[in-house]
């Protein structure tokens, strides 16, 4: 339908009225199927490069005049043409599929109720579930739950953010203000210069980094000469060595014991649950042992691993002592099947939410509001709603189900490259959903260079061909598969499970377009 310059709406044409309901439900059901036909979609993706794709894109222009609703309809098809979905089930390149129904349903749902759970009076029904849900939440953490007989947002000792950066960023907020209180006790000075986060740094996520610039941490605004004169370093990070994608204990407490000696304030100890590279869980309850004796803040990213809290057996494994860390992050919107976007924080002590800045006095400062306990948040739709749809229709046996499914997943794909001599996995005993792979290359152990060239290629071209998708990222090979040398980086092909549609089938045909593509690259440059 052409686009007419004289199309002059009315009222009644713009906003949703009893007299159009017809109309607006007739585009809602278009536009609805148009999304079920694009979740269930294949390939993952039609691949097109930036420039030809900004010229198909030309059209998506805002004019003077309006345009008719039909053709927002055939806006919304082309973008899901061109878009990544991840909801296929040879998208293996991350968990967040995006495709429970009830969560999807969720989403829907809270666009209509427009309710902005920045405060109580905004959002009365919204406000008490999300407490309930998050009150359930600190319960299978295994926080201490307070008695809340009026539902107080304080004690839920949490909250809903937009997604890991944000949570992770909260927790260190509250680290920051607690190490200002035990400073003040000992009538000391808090220094941000000389303040620092102990965390195994090449595993950690990056919104540590981008958190503790915000918070004021580091000194990258001093020069190097600076630097030397004041005795200080540039990064607000202690590294700490790690063994098989997680912290070596003996070493953090080396680097704890160097860095009170050196008169360094630590003020948290960053520990990983499910690291975004092989899955990797820390030993959290011999950390929190050592946080205790040194009277460290202990803070658990657990926005990958955090969904092993919903399976007894892995719980068991992968989480012991997630009770006693002071803080955790988790992020639902990657592990639960939920459209974008949802995560959360939850602080050991709830009364630690006032360490936090607080809201407005005009909409967001009651204890009833959950606005006034979420740093950099203002206004926020019922963001939770997919959640709780999605855990009230499965229930927690079934999610927990789902879980462990995704372990067995992993293990079963690790079996299924011992099929191909052409491959070689970088962590043959998977501690969750996540493999990393890489193809072999001829003399791979020492020609490091063709080794991470080939692959490389061979992620770019599968993303192209768009049939499969998996993940690429420099990583160190820290079981030593490769080499033991841990300043090499290698680029290794990551398989991850997060999607119930995904099957062995589509990983085996994944494995072998591995394969394929690799021979491919080979031949072409010449390599035998």
């Amino acid at each position: 339908m052409a686009v007419s310059s004289g199309f002059r709406p009315t009222t009644d044409d713009l906003v949703l009225s009893s007299g159009n309901k017809e109309i607006f439900m007739n585009m809602f059901m278009q536009l609805m199927k148009k999304g079920v036909e694009f979740k269930l979609r294949e390939p993952v993706i039609n691949f097109v490069e930036p420039g030809e794709l900004n010229g198909i894109l030309d059209r998506f222009t805002v004019k003077q005049e309006g345009i008719e609703l039909v053709e927002l309809l055939n806006d919304f098809e082309t973008l899901g043409k061109y878009s990544l979905n991840f909801s296929s089930a040879n998208f293996l390149a991350q968990p967040d599929s995006g495709n429970s129904i009830a969560g999807l349903l969720g989403e829907i749902g809270k666009v209509f109720l427009q309710q902005n759970t920045v405060n109580y009076e905004y959002s009365p029904a919204a406000t008490l579930l999300e407490i309930k849900l998050l009150t359930l939440l600190r319960e299978i953490i295994g926080y201490q739950v307070l008695p809340n007989p009026e539902l107080l947002a304080v004690n839920t000792g949490g909250a809903f953010t937009f997604g890991g950066y944000g949570s992770n960023m909260s927790c260190l907020l509250a680290a920051r203000e607690k190490l200002k209180e035990k400073l003040r006790a000992q009538g000391k000075i808090f220094n941000p210069r000389r303040t620092k986060v102990i965390a195994a740094v090449p595993f950690a996520h990056y919104s540590l980094r981008r958190s503790l610039d915000i918070l004021g941490l580091g000194n990258k605004d001093l020069s190097d000469i600076q630097l030397v004169e004041n005795g200080l370093d540039r990064e607000a990070t202690i590294h700490v060595e790690t063994e098989h994608f997680r912290m070596n204990i003996s070493d953090l407490e080396c680097k704890i014991v160097e860095a009170e000696a050196d008169g360094t304030d630590i003020m948290a100890i960053y520990a990983i649950a499910g690291e975004s590279r092989a899955m990797g869980f820390d030993q959290l309850a011999e950390i929190a042992e050592l946080a205790r004796k040194h009277d460290i803040w202990l803070h658990v990213d657990a926005c990958q691993g955090g969904q092993c809290l919903f399976s007894p057996k892995l719980r068991r494994t992968l989480l012991n002592g997630i009770e006693q860390c002071d803080s955790i992050a988790l992020d639902p919107h990657k592990v639960f099947l939920l459209p974008y976007n949802l995560s959360a924080f939850f602080l050991r002590n709830p009364k630690d939410l006032y360490l936090l800045p607080k809201g407005s006095t005009i909409i967001s400062n009651e204890d009833d509001s959950l606005g006034k306990f979420t740093p950099g948040i203002g206004s926020k739709g019922f963001i939770s709603l997919k959640l709780y749809f999605m855990l009230r229709h499965w229930g927690l046996e079934n999610v927990g189900l789902e879980i462990d499914r995704r372990h067995e997943l992993a293990l079963r794909t690790v079996d299924m490259t011992g099929q191909f001599e052409q491959l070689v996995v970088l962590n043959p005993e998977p501690q969750h959903n996540s493999v990393m792979l890489m193809y072999k290359t001829p003399g791979y152990r020492h020609d490091h260079v063709l080794f991470n060239q080939v692959n490389q290629k061979i992620h770019k071209r599968m993303t192209e061909h768009g049939t499969y998708m998996v993940h690429t990222f420099p990583s160190i090979d820290d079981e030593s598969v490769i080499s033991s040398n841990k300043s090499v980086q290698f680029y290794p092909l990551r398989l991850m499970f997060g999607n119930p549609n995904s099957t062995e089938e589509n990983i085996l045909g994944c494995l072998k377009t591995i394969i394929d593509l690799g021979d491919e690259i080979l031949r072409e440059l010449n390599v035998e």
